[in-house]
């Protein structure tokens, strides 16, 4: 677990110094959610299904959110909801996107006050992006995020 924190902060370094630069180029978010993956299943601490079909080369901005966001919702299913399985999913139709992540976790009450800043980050990125981030969870039924990218916008 500690292995994926370090990369993870040495990726938000990366990040950083991107988002200062006028780059923006395209990239395969099927890649780079590939990688993640290739990670997980290494450190062999949950069984992991996944279904990638074709998508369209994003804007690396876009890309690199995405998988920032899809870091958070694993890295919470792993450190806080304890899960054993998680099912991911990307598909596109037409001019969107969708990256759909479950778990089979404790999940949690959406309506308490706090989640830390985790939910909120997953949120702010989704807005700067102009993406539409879903998540669903209660106690005992684990969690469930879905994340649509508009191509067209931003």
């Amino acid at each position: 677990m500690g292995q994926i924190l370090l990369e993870t902060l040495n990726e938000l370094r990366g990040l950083s110094k991107e988002l200062t630069t006028d780059q923006d180029h395209l990239l395969n978010l099927s890649g780079l959610l590939q990688t993640e993956i290739e990670r997980l299943l290494a450190l062999q601490i949950c069984e992991i299904q996944y279904d990638f079909q074709q998508v369209s080369l994003i804007q690396s901005r876009k890309a690199k959110f995405i998988q920032r966001i899809f870091q958070e919702f694993v890295q919470n299913s792993l450190k806080y909801a304890a899960c054993q399985k998680m099912d991911i999913r990307l598909m596109q139709q037409q001019d969107t996107i969708t990256l759909q992540i479950s778990d089979d976790g404790k999940g949690f009450d959406l309506n308490a006050e706090f989640h830390g800043i985790g939910i909120a980050n997953m949120k702010k990125r989704a807005a700067l992006i102009g993406a539409e981030l879903d998540l669903h969870t209660s106690p005992g039924q684990g969690s469930r995020l879905q994340l649509q990218i508009h191509l067209n916008d931003h």
